[in-house]
């Protein structure tokens, strides 16, 4: 609508009509008569409710979380002191897999990030038949152990993907999880403090048989990329939690890292 007399009329008056020479509005069928000096105020801003919300959302969200990244050797030579300056004050990092595999770069990454001010974590990459839970709870113990792993400080998980378990059934997988994780539950290096659970939702779904077990008694770390929001396994959703740290991106840019690395966010 075009402006009369160099205001725009807020719609909030009535119908915009002309009667002879006239110029007004209609408002419950009476007209009201304008003249050049009449002033019309502007039509109020409409303030988007939902892009407030969402903004109150974020802020309340950033306050309660940390940056954090998880790493393996092939992230190659890392400058810390850079990731920490970037913002970066977590650094999970691999230490085993199955019963015989220690990374070659755990040693290293936790002292270098310890020593420029950064919280670390460990994790074990799950094997749920090419080694018995007996056998990498051994491994995860003697290299904890040999590190001089700080459970009171320092977080530990267990990494469960696809990839290497591919042959496993969800039971077989769901079993020698549980039988991982209760061996954990006893062992002196992790103080007591019940492991977090590394997984995304799709393959927890499809490739787990998580109903079988408590395994919502267990911390979420969840992988979901490049989403608003992540997706939370039925096992720790219909036990009103949800997740503890969330892996949000593989692709992530760290000044000291020359490589992709994988992105988290911590809650504290």
């Amino acid at each position: 609508m075009a402006d009369l007399f160099g205001f725009r009329p807020s719609n909030a008056l009535g119908a915009l009509v002309y009667k002879g020479a006239a110029t007004g509005f209609l408002i419950n069928k009476a007209f009201l008569s304008l003249d050049k000096n009449t002033y019309i105020p502007p039509s109020p801003p409409i303030i988007n409710s939902s892009k407030i919300l969402r903004h109150e959302k974020q802020e309340r969200f950033m306050s309660t979380i940390k940056k954090g990244i998880d790493l393996s050797h092939f992230q190659g030579d890392i400058d810390f002191k850079k990731v920490f300056e970037a913002g970066i004050e977590y650094a999970f990092i691999k230490t085993t897999e199955g019963a015989t595999v220690q990374d070659n770069k755990y040693t290293t990454y936790r002292t270098d990030a310890r020593a420029v001010g950064i919280k670390t974590g460990a994790y074990h990459y799950f094997r749920a038949l090419s080694s018995s839970p007996e056998a990498q709870r051994d491994n995860i113990v003697s290299t904890l152990t040999a590190a001089d792993f700080d459970a009171s400080t320092e977080f530990f998980a267990i990494d469960a993907e696809l990839e290497g378990n591919e042959k496993a059934t969800p039971d077989e997988m769901a079993d020698n999880l549980h039988k991982l994780l209760t061996l954990l539950d006893n062992e002196k290096i992790l103080n007591s403090k019940k492991p977090f659970i590394y997984c995304d939702n799709n393959f927890w779904m499809n490739h787990i048989l998580g109903e079988k077990y408590a395994f919502s008694e267990y911390p979420l770390w969840i992988a979901n990329w490049d989403v608003s929001e992540p997706k939370v396994p039925a096992s720790w959703e219909v036990a009103g939690k949800s997740w503890s740290i969330w892996q949000h991106s593989n692709k992530g840019r760290i000044a000291g890292i020359e490589v992709d690395v994988d992105l988290n966010w911590v809650r504290t």
